[in-house]
């Protein structure tokens, strides 16, 4: 599809319910669990978007600076999670000191030394947003499955030829870590096209003890906002 006439018709598209539960928001809350869980480590995300995207237009969404890796699932099928310096930095700091930096980071190519510090991480997060896809909605973007690190590149160029052609959903999610000092940036995922009636059928991730809690965390988060917005109907 033409990518103007793409970006017309998603403009187009009705603004989203705030309380739905979307691959955006599961993200965020896998994110933030894994990160206390495993690291005690605070981190928020303050924004974000999701969009469809063809594999040729991926490489302008992605930081030139970020650390690539390239993500597959049971089947083979392979997408893109890159993490900004300041996502990666304050990742590496929290398993490496203890805190989150303050000062400016350096100007630095990410290491394979940082992808391996970073991925069990990663990969514990990927398996808990896998366990909420059954919640979203049918129009969702992203892929059905589970996915984890399978290696890494040098830069987009290079990631790009070890993808397949076609579509991806891609959700950027605009993160904030605190522990000590702060750091914000982006982390994108984009993941292969699946038509989600097949998906359910075929690709099914396995599933591990702590994805039930996942899918539940995502509905005790969806309860309290409506709760929440009740006690202030009631106030009014």
């Amino acid at each position: 599809m033409n990518t103007g006439l793409r970006r017309k018709i998603e403009a187009r598209r009705p603004v989203p319910d705030p309380d739905a539960v979307t691959p955006l928001r599961t993200l965020g809350t896998a994110l933030s669990h894994v990160a206390e869980d495993r690291l005690r480590l605070m981190l928020g995300a303050v924004g974000g978007e999701e969009a469809r995207r063809a594999k040729s237009e991926l490489a302008a969404m992605v930081d030139p600076q970020a650390l690539l890796l390239l993500v597959a699932d049971a089947d083979g099928r392979r997408g893109l999670l890159a993490l900004s310096p300041p996502v990666l930095a304050g990742l590496v700091e929290r398993h490496t000191t203890g805190r989150i930096g303050t000062g400016t980071l350096p100007q630095r190519k990410p290491t394979r030394t940082d992808a391996a510090i970073v991925t069990g991480f990663l990969d514990a997060a990927l398996a808990r947003f896998a366990a909420t896809q059954d919640l979203w909605p049918e129009a969702a973007a992203g892929a059905v499955g589970r996915y984890a690190v399978c290696g890494t590149a040098d830069d987009v160029r290079q990631l790009a030829l070890m993808l397949g052609e076609g579509d991806y959903g891609v959700i950027a999610i605009d993160l904030q870590l605190t522990e000590g000092g702060t750091r914000e940036g982006r982390l994108l995922l984009a993941l292969p096209e699946v038509a989600r009636a097949a998906g359910k059928a075929r690709h099914q991730p396995r599933q591990t003890a702590e994805e039930p809690q996942a899918a539940a965390d995502v509905r005790e988060h969806r309860v309290g906002r409506r709760e929440n917005h009740g006690r202030r109907e009631l106030r009014r």
